[in-house]
């Protein structure tokens, strides 16, 4: 009897659960180091850049520019921010980046700017909660220009957040 029932109740509890395309969405974010990034524009660059528990560092008399890595496990969902922690030591530049979304050819297809506001001693937390939504399907970068050594302070990229909405 006990079996009957059983069986008999299966077909209406499978309709009662919900299906996979009902999944909710859940906001995930991933911090990434400084230390990962790597130089693009100079050959010489590379002797220009410090890593530690500060982040990616620029020790030289001259800007230079950055790539660094955004490794993500997701391909379905949605950009949602960027965060970034940085110092910015010099006065006349500013530490710049680019998060952009890239072809299989590298030519970016998405990208959202954020910016230090003018230069300080302490860490400046950057926030860009409008990144507009992209898919998240494609590779990831985020390019950043680290200034040159100013009066002996030396700019550093210390970390970098993305947040997203997926239902993966």
């Amino acid at each position: 009897m006990k079996y009957k029932l059983l069986i008999a109740a299966l077909p209406f509890a499978a309709a009662l659960a919900p299906s996979a395309d009902a999944a909710a969405f859940v906001q995930r974010s991933f911090t990434f180091s400084g230390v990962a990034c790597q130089p693009t524009r100079f050959a010489n660059a590379s002797n220009c850049l410090e890593r530690d528990q500060f982040g990616v560092q620029n020790s030289c008399g001259f800007d230079v520019s950055v790539e660094c890595p955004v490794n993500l496990s997701f391909d379905i969902g949605t950009a949602t921010s960027l965060n970034l922690q940085a110092y910015d030591r010099n006065p006349a530049t500013d530490v710049e980046c680019d998060l952009q979304r890239v072809d299989a050819n590298g030519n970016p297809t998405f990208s959202t700017h954020i910016k230090t506001n003018g230069s300080g001693p302490g860490v400046q937390s950057l926030f860009n909660g409008g990144i507009g939504s992209p898919l998240l399907a494609g590779a990831w970068r985020l390019r950043c220009n680290l200034p040159a050594v100013s009066g002996g302070a030396i700019s550093h990229l210390v970390s970098y957040e993305l947040s997203l909405l997926t239902n993966q």
